[in-house]
């Protein structure tokens, strides 16, 4: 029997704060969080917006470049792995999801005037 998985994750969205990004022993890491959205009309034909929001972890030089070119509200296009992190604190199990991006595209938006 054949079988094939991939863990791919991919979200379009905008930053909701300026990476931050530490040098370590073994290069760079950062992280920072992206915001996607969606609406939908409920069952009264009324509007829904729902935000869905996704910590990205980076490294080297993806971090680098995200150090130096992107800030808070910058779109991006993140292609990665979902990975799902547990530890205990206290006693009390926490997990926590997180994207590890393997490729980032900055998106340039036009921006419109009045």
């Amino acid at each position: 029997m054949i079988r094939f998985s991939h863990n791919l994750a991919i979200v379009v969205g905008r930053l909701t704060r300026d990476p931050e990004v530490n040098s370590t022993k073994n290069g760079f890491a950062g992280n920072f969080s992206l915001a996607t959205d969606e609406s939908y009309l409920d069952s009264n034909k009324q509007r829904v917006e729902r935000v869905e929001y996704h910590r990205i972890i980076v490294f080297n030089n993806d971090a680098v470049y995200m150090r130096d070119n992107a800030k808070k509200g910058d779109y991006v296009i993140v292609h990665g792995r979902r990975q799902t992190r547990k530890w205990e604190k206290d006693g009390v199990s926490q997990s926590t999801v997180e994207i590890i991006a393997d490729i980032i595209t900055p998106i340039e938006t036009v921006k419109k005037t009045q």
